[in-house]
């Protein structure tokens, strides 16, 4: 039986939607690692992906305050990249 996954997609207001990646569910972890992880997805934006506009900005600003408050880097825990 394949891992569960969640297909990730894009599209604009004109456009049909596009996958650009996924999330695939295939270990469990203990608190602390779960703990640990710090994704952003504002300063890891796909390749031919933008994020744009006074949300994204906000955004922005949350996710680095976050990751200060939690003393956790940019960007950890085995994001690989993968475009469908």
């Amino acid at each position: 039986m394949d891992a569960p996954r969640l297909v990730l997609a894009v599209a604009s207001a004109v456009g049909p939607w596009r996958p650009f990646g996924q999330v695939c569910l295939v270990d469990q972890r203990g608190a602390r690692e779960d703990a640990a992880l710090a994704f952003d997805p504002i300063g890891n934006v796909p390749p031919g992906l933008r994020v744009v506009g006074p949300i994204a900005r906000l955004r922005d600003r949350t996710y680095r305050g976050s990751r200060l408050a939690r003393g956790a880097s940019a960007q950890s825990g085995g994001s690989l990249g993968v475009t469908v």
